[in-house]
């Protein structure tokens, strides 16, 4: 089976690349030094480059060959370091003609979209300082060389304005502080922006805009920083207390309050997405666990429907394990008919769902014995990752039937590809 000749643009990748260093193990697999595939379709041909994010410290690590700087996860001494190694593996963004590799804790990095070649910190348009993303007191964060800004995972695109929408974390003594930044839809001049402050600490991966507010999960956690400094890894330093969690609904404009539900207790990894009912009433369709600490292997979509601040119901949509959403553009933050994920059938990520947003039936393409990474939309197509007998493929597949059009042997990139986006050509 050929490659659609009308399928012509990049899909980019990223994910750890790497797991050892010098013969020692990395502690955890989201330690990986990240590593960026570009994965060229055009004229019924692939071609795939693939390159590490080659940072200072990845520069210095890669030269010495042994770990010199800390990780998040466990990785590396405690003892000589003060901040932690970017590491640019968890997404991606591709704006006004510029990429960014993302991680969690720190700055974006800048990539030539077309070599993958690093260029530096980015500073989205000089929305966001580089520094390490803990803040004392504005009036000494300079002097102390802190107070950065960590940029979230994941940014989404306003379907009507064709904004886009990123989420800045700093955190400080006592409390965390969020700023939701829009920009203009070619360039990252800042259009508005929105501020959030949280009580102690919180960490948000992903949100959804809609026509009026910014719609995320706002676990409650605690964070042991003094078993941190010690050297442990972050995923045991952080617990869930009580039984709830905080659905919060940002307005966008007017500079109004923020609305705060109380749900069953939650921790949500990826929100499929969110749209408002009524004048009151939302729903918001989400992966995640019951609470932070679960075993990520209970991930599944669940559904939480809202009314006048109070949450009516919070039930399954699918319960089989399941994660990575992919959803139109044209969807985000409204009502919607498809949904992509991957999910698991016979066996774990066997398959790629439809969900029907608005009837809640799903269907499944399923290969036996793969494991599907990420879907990832390329205009009426879907491009999944395979990884089978030990191989990799490019399965593509129409939307919204999942009929297979064709796979492709895949050589040369990275198999522990995260988050991705397509770019038409």
């Amino acid at each position: 089976m050929a490659l659609p000749q009308s399928l012509s643009g990049v899909l980019y990748r990223v994910g750890p690349g790497r797991s050892e260093r010098g013969g020692v193990k990395y502690a955890h697999i989201l330690d990986g030094d990240g590593r960026v595939d570009r994965i060229q379709i055009s004229n019924g041909r692939v071609e795939v480059l693939s390159r590490f994010v080659e940072t200072p410290e990845y520069v210095r690590e890669e030269a010495a060959n042994q770990i010199l700087h800390r990780r998040a996860f466990g990785t590396g001494s405690h003892l000589s370091l003060s901040t932690l190694k970017n590491e640019a593996n968890t997404a991606l963004v591709h704006h006004g003609g510029e990429l960014l590799a993302l991680w969690e804790g720190a700055h974006a990095s800048t990539l030539d979209p077309d070599t993958l070649a690093y260029k530096g910190p980015h500073t989205l348009g000089g929305a966001a300082r580089v520094a390490p993303a803990f803040s004392m007191h504005h009036s000494v964060d300079h002097v102390l060389g802190i107070g950065g800004d960590a940029v979230c995972a994941h940014s989404h695109v306003d379907p009507c304005s064709g904004r886009r929408v990123m989420l800045l974390s700093r955190f400080s003594v006592g409390h965390t502080i969020l700023r939701f930044v829009e920009f203009a839809p070619d360039s990252f001049d800042v259009h508005s922006e929105r501020t959030h402050t949280v009580r102690g600490f919180t960490y948000v991966h992903d949100f959804v805009v809609t026509p009026t507010s910014y719609v995320f999960f706002e676990p409650p956690l605690a964070f042991d920083a003094l078993a941190f400094r010690r050297g442990a890894s972050a995923l045991d330093c952080v617990a869930q207390p009580g039984e709830t969690a905080r659905l919060v609904q940002l307005p966008r404009v007017g500079g109004g309050d923020a609305r705060i539900t109380h749900t069953p207790r939650w921790f949500a990894t990826h929100l499929i997405n969110a749209f408002e009912q009524g004048s009151e009433g939302l729903v918001v369709d989400t992966f995640g666990f019951p609470g932070f600490g679960a075993h990520i292997s209970t991930s599944s979509p669940v559904r939480f429907v809202l009314d006048k601040g109070t949450c009516l119901s919070a039930g399954p949509i699918d319960s089989r394990l399941s994660e990575f959403p992919a959803l139109p553009a044209s969807s985000h933050g409204r009502s919607y008919k498809d949904a992509y994920y991957a999910s698991s059938v016979r066996t774990s990520m066997d398959s790629v769902a439809c969900l029907d947003g608005q009837l809640g039936t799903r269907r499944y393409s399923t290969v036996l014995g793969g494991v599907h990474l990420e879907p990832v939309i390329a205009d009426e197509f879907l491009l999944v990752i395979l990884t089978l007998d030990g191989a990799q493929w490019l399965r593509v597949l129409e939307t919204p039937s999942l009929r297979e059009v064709c796979r492709m042997p895949l050589e040369g990139a990275n198999p522990t590809g995260l988050h991705g986006l397509w770019v038409s050509l």
